[in-house]
């Protein structure tokens, strides 16, 4: 009896931490017109961003978009700050439910034009430094 409640009560932890993962079964993915990259270079990027936000716990992931013209104002300063040859900004949108699971965003707002910063170095795989700005 005893194993049994054990083994249910860990059974819904495990079922309660999975309802809080970051949402991302709604994402619309935009890629925009590109002259850098192709767009199996940019999806390689945007997968990183989906893994990464399936921890922003209590939030829905909207809208993941690329736009080379936005992009390029900022990412030689960030290739720079990373020792890179190359980076990449991608933008989304995404709402905060209103339980505050998340203490580090607002509960219930929607954060629009939320950055996420990639690099690679030698055309190699991307890798995700920062996001938020």
């Amino acid at each position: 009896m005893k194993k049994t409640l054990i083994a249910l009560f860990l059974l819904c932890a495990i079922l309660l931490t999975a309802c809080h993962k970051g949402d991302t079964s709604q994402v619309a993915l935009e890629i925009g017109p590109s002259q850098l990259y192709t767009d199996g270079e940019i999806r390689a990027a945007m997968n990183l961003v989906l893994q990464k936000f399936k921890g922003f716990e209590g939030c829905t992931l909207l809208r993941l978009y690329y736009d080379e013209e936005r992009s390029q104002k900022v990412s030689d300063q960030w290739a720079e700050q990373y020792n890179a040859e190359e980076a990449i900004v991608l933008y989304s949108t995404f709402d905060v439910d209103p339980s505050g699971i998340n203490p580090s965003l607002n509960p219930g707002q929607t954060y629009k034009n939320w950055s996420w910063v990639l690099t690679r170095n030698g055309g190699g795989r991307w890798t995700l430094q920062t996001w938020g700005y």
